[in-house]
């Protein structure tokens, strides 16, 4: 049985985990436009899809709401994992290639997905369908419509929040991304009141301006010479100069865009700023040679965990689930492997001075690493789309 309460203590304790473990899997999060979020009103999390799941914890970890998302039906074969990911607010969503008989189950996650609006829940949907890291918002499924339509029936002050997520690195840990929070669309305006149009025309509306929203929020070019504006851009970003501000470099890369639409070969480097580039990088390589040893002895403890997700990752066939895999298998092997630390240096010490001593030093080392290996990227130049 499936419980519909808003909140759930479970669901709380998870979300901080996995919050915390985002944390130090992304080298800055950054989020803006969280004050567009409405208090006590269903909402709709409309959200673009670059990166599979890590684009569904990254929207439910920073809202205050506890939302349901939806995922691949084909993963819900299994009834110990179907209860297991309904326990997670996950709904099964079936694909055309999963076969007619299944697709007909979406009528069933379509009516669940009203029922938890209508009691004032909040749902993250993916208007777009499938995932697709191209900097490009694809045309919009009717799905989120369809489901606004229903659940505005019954609770018209049902919200639809757009929300954008650009990853400056999406395959790889360390990286940055930016969560951007849209203005409201209330649902309700689109289908009540007097109106001639079509209900198939007033859901194409609805979302089409969802989509106009995830293109402000998004970097996104047209499919006319996307990938000569694409390497055009990537060649700005590489020579520019780092901002404090996630937000400044999306807003920057925005202009970029519009620029290299306008030219391709707007972005080409000069020899001037390439020196400058090598002058930059002196002192950092210092930094890292002389940090190099501490390195060395976290690397020791966390080598069979970073070479047992490397395999994993490289057996995948679809690399979009590259950081989700990542992330997942990060945060349960390192949670492990700090608590078995914290065993060992417990079992090996008589004093609990010492206890806390080499917990702390070993935890150190073992976070250290990631942030060695996090500017030994920035130096090689990888912060930025490294495909």
């Amino acid at each position: 049985m499936v419980s519909f309460k808003n909140t759930s203590l479970r669901y709380t304790i998870l979300k901080q985990w996995i919050k915390f473990g985002l944390h130090i899997y992304f080298r800055d999060i950054e989020v803006h436009g969280r004050e567009h979020i409405p208090v006590n009103v269903p909402v709709i999390f409309a959200v673009n899809h670059p990166n599979t799941v890590l684009d569904a914890l990254l929207t439910s970890c920073f809202v205050k709401q506890q939302p349901w998302f939806m995922a691949r039906g084909d993963v819900f074969r299994w009834k110990i994992f179907a209860w297991l990911f309904r326990t997670l607010r996950m709904l099964p969503i079936y694909r055309e290639m999963d076969g007619h008989g299944k697709v007909r189950h979406n009528a069933t996650t379509f009516e669940l997905s009203s029922r938890i609006l209508g009691r004032g829940g909040s749902l993250i949907m993916f208007p777009e369908g499938s995932h697709n890291r191209q900097w490009r918002i694809r045309d919009m499924r009717r799905g989120v419509a369809r489901i606004a339509e229903s659940a505005s029936a019954k609770n018209p002050e049902l919200v639809i929040i757009p929300v954008g997520i650009t990853y400056f690195d999406p395959l790889y840990s360390f990286s940055d991304v930016l969560v951007q929070f849209g203005e409201p669309i209330k649902a309700a305006s689109y289908f009540t009141g007097e109106t001639t149009e079509h209900k198939l025309d007033r859901q194409k509306k609805l979302v089409n301006d969802i989509g106009s929203q995830l293109e402000k929020l998004t970097l996104h070019l047209s499919q006319d010479h996307y990938e000569e504006v694409y390497q055009c851009v990537k060649s700005l970003e590489h020579n520019a100069p780092e901002t404090n501000s996630l937000l400044e470099d999306f807003l920057r890369l925005k202009k970029w865009i519009e620029a290299c639409e306008a030219d391709s070969n707007y972005g080409k480097p000069t020899e001037q700023s390439m020196t400058e580039q090598i002058k930059k990088k002196t002192f950092p390589a210092l930094a890292l040679f002389a940090t190099a040893p501490l390195w060395l002895m976290g690397k020791a403890f966390t080598i069979v965990p970073q070479l047992s997700i490397w395999a994993t990752t490289k057996k995948l066939k679809d690399d979009h689930y590259s950081g989700a895999i990542r992330f997942g298998m990060g945060i349960v092997i390192y949670t492990l492997l700090f608590f078995s630390i914290g065993l060992w240096s417990y079992l090996s010490t008589i004093t609990l001075f010492w206890f806390l001593i080499k917990w702390a030093f070993l935890t150190f080392c073992l976070f250290f690493v990631m942030l060695w290996e996090e500017h030994f990227d920035n130096f090689l130049d990888r912060r930025f789309n490294r495909d």
